[in-house]
């Protein structure tokens, strides 16, 4: 997930420094309980203020291992 995340930050022209709040939809359970428990050090690699599941979510989709996910990326 960091490395997909850290290329859609690349994509949308973001800086390194650039601090971000992420949303997501779509998880499946195991990917749910993956991302839970390694919510800080995600949010660490990628610079996220915030890293949260919200079905509503438009965005970018992303394949994490045949799950997709619709991940939203606003800097904050």
């Amino acid at each position: 997930m960091v490395n997909r995340l850290q290329n859609l930050r690349k994509d949308q022209g973001l800086e390194v420094q650039d601090k971000i709040h992420v949303r997501y939809a779509g998880a499946d359970n195991l990917t749910q309980a993956a991302i839970a428990t390694h919510t800080d050090y995600i949010s660490t690699e990628i610079q996220a203020l915030s890293l949260e599941a919200d079905a509503a979510t438009a965005g970018t989709e992303l394949d994490m291992d045949g799950t997709l996910l619709t991940v939203d990326i606003k800097v904050g």
